[in-house]
């Protein structure tokens, strides 16, 4: 069953303002996106998974590298390794951070104890329980090589490469380029909330600048993108250390204390039964595939294990040959294991098999080679290969693929 999401959109210096859809997990959009204050958000909508996008000139995103790997010493440490890139008391701060699963970064979102606090509250007025509170340049997408921009009327979203997202006021495009750019950048894509003559003109003017300059306008406005990117990109979660939610035990069970005792009492008695039961069922199962394996050894001197007796009896009866070497698993490894060679700079890190899928988790130096590599799968009709998610830093693209295997 495909999860709904109900995500929210703050916006600066406008308390009571935002936009609100509900969307899937692959970032599909179920309905129109609202417009309008918090009262008007339907109370159905708050039941599901709720993620807010606070604005992103609020929050200060940073990369920091840190020899320290305690989440607890780090989250004493943060805080001091940036004293010189905050303009306000650290004290007066809330620090979230997230360890990045390609390199050895320490990726970290800085806001406004209170101003946090007050959004946080005013959610709480109307029923509102956040699963997720994230900055919307967060939801910048990451592009080697490329500068991403997100241009709206009054500010603008970007991000050079895989580096801090930056909200800025709006300007001329060529100045806002020069505060994202650094070296390297060969690619220019620039979303715009609604058409706009003036900027369009500046874009042309840049086509000689890169090797490629690509424009698209975004029909739903800036939110749209935000959501696409939420659910492919990795996110820092707001909602850490004194923000963290709490379960107040003790305040809901204490009602309900014998009736929870009691309760309790009964499932630990029923998961000890269920337990027993199983164990005695496991090793009755053991004693029945011993015996039926030495019964099978007379027609078959060198049979492995027995894992479909139901098919060897069958097969038995009707004197077919049986194929022991009809293997989903070792035939798709083997499948597998030939297209990822033909691949010089795929270096895989991790393998698992399930209900005929195998999981790959693999690394690559570039989005190029990543793309030859399912191309090479999923050139032979036994495999269906499919991108789950992919994570790029500055010398790798980190991917998960899911393979089906049709033997």
């Amino acid at each position: 069953m495909t999860k709904n999401y109900t995500i929210i959109r703050l916006f600066h210096n406008n308390e009571s303002r935002c936009e609100y859809v509900v969307a899937n997990e692959k970032g599909e959009i179920k309905d129109s996106i609202k417009y309008g204050d918090f009262n008007g958000i339907p109370d159905q909508l708050k039941n599901n998974t709720v993620i807010i996008m606070l604005p992103g000139e609020e929050i200060l995103s940073k990369s920091l590298t840190l020899p320290i790997k305690s989440n607890a010493k780090l989250k004493q440490a943060i805080p001091f390794a940036l004293e010189d890139d905050i303009a306000s008391d650290i004290n007066d701060c809330h620090f979230a951070f997230k360890k990045s699963e390609i390199d050895e970064s320490i990726i970290v979102n800085v806001i406004n104890r209170k101003l946090f606090k007050n959004y946080l509250n005013q959610l709480k007025e109307i029923n509102i329980s956040p699963s997720f509170v994230v900055s919307e340049n967060s939801c910048v997408s990451m592009t080697e090589d490329t500068i991403n921009l997100i241009i709206e009327d009054a500010k603008a979203h970007g991000r050079c490469g895989f580096k801090e997202p930056y909200t800025l006021d709006i300007m001329e495009l060529t100045a806002i380029i020069k505060v994202l750019e650094s070296n390297n950048i060969n690619h220019l894509q620039i979303s715009l909330s609604k058409n706009n003559d003036s900027l369009i003109k500046q874009i042309r003017g840049l086509a000689d600048t890169y090797k490629s300059v690509d424009t698209k306008i975004l029909s739903k406005g800036a939110f749209q993108e935000f959501i696409k990117n939420y659910f492919v990109q990795d996110q820092i979660n707001l909602l850490q250390g004194d923000f963290k939610p709490k379960i107040k035990f003790e305040k809901v069970f204490k009602p309900w204390r014998k009736s929870a005792a009691l309760a309790i009492f009964l499932l630990l008695s029923l998961i000890i039964n269920n337990v027993l039961t199983t164990n005695k069922l496991v090793n009755y199962e053991a004693d029945l595939s011993a015996y039926f394996l030495n019964e099978y050894k007379y027609f078959y001197n060198s049979a492995p294990n027995v894992d479909d007796p139901v098919r060897i009896v069958n097969s038995i009866k009707n004197g077919a040959q049986l194929n022991m070497n009809n293997s989903i698993f070792l035939n798709g490894l083997n499948l597998i294991s030939e297209s990822v060679a033909k691949e010089n700079n795929v270096q895989l890190s991790s393998i698992s098999f399930d209900d005929n899928r195998f999981n790959l988790r693999v690394f690559t130096l570039t989005l190029t080679s990543l793309d030859s590599l399912i191309t090479n799968i999923n050139s032979n009709n036994s495999l269906n290969a499919i991108i789950q998610t992919t994570n790029q830093s500055d010398s790798k693209v980190e991917s998960r693929i899911q393979i089906q295997v049709n033997l």
